[in-house]
């Protein structure tokens, strides 16, 4: 399992660790590697609580390549925030499975967004329209109308 990002409140770190507490009680071979900040108090006494270091990987800021290749390793994307406006997360996961070889079983978990319940029509909608290359098309419509006023 991974997860991207800080590790404030509104990102709902402790369902993440309630959900990995979980599938251990279950006897599933689960691993979290947790990328960006570092846990707060209250995560970290969480995980010590309940023993989960050793089922926790905290590996700070990756470059950009090993972040692509976090992703595509990855079986499982957790993003249970309480709310975002947009989460840049989802758009890294995507491309990172646009580039690299896609793994077919990669899962989106994301509360705010529900990318993994939308269907194939729905995941590739959201593709064409938050890819690298679609946003760049359009961030060059929209300097060409202001070139062209």
């Amino acid at each position: 399992m991974l997860n991207v990002g800080s590790t404030h409140q509104r990102k709902n770190i402790l369902t993440i660790l309630k959900v990995l507490e979980t599938l251990i009680k279950k006897g599933l071979p689960v691993r979290l590697w947790k990328v960006g900040s570092d846990f707060t108090a209250e995560q970290q006494a969480y995980i010590g609580d309940r023993q989960l270091e050793s089922q926790i990987t905290s590996l700070g800021y990756p470059d950009q390549e090993t972040l692509i290749e976090l992703y595509n390793a990855a079986d499982l994307l957790l993003a249970p925030s309480l709310y975002e406006g947009f989460e840049l997360t989802i758009l890294e996961a995507i491309e990172a499975e646009l580039e690299q070889n896609p793994i077919p079983n990669f899962k989106f978990i994301y509360f705010t967004l529900p990318f993994w319940q939308m269907g194939q029509s729905g995941q590739q909608r959201v593709k064409e329209l938050y890819s690298w290359q679609a946003k760049g098309k359009q961030l060059c419509q929209t300097y060409q109308q202001i070139v062209e006023r």
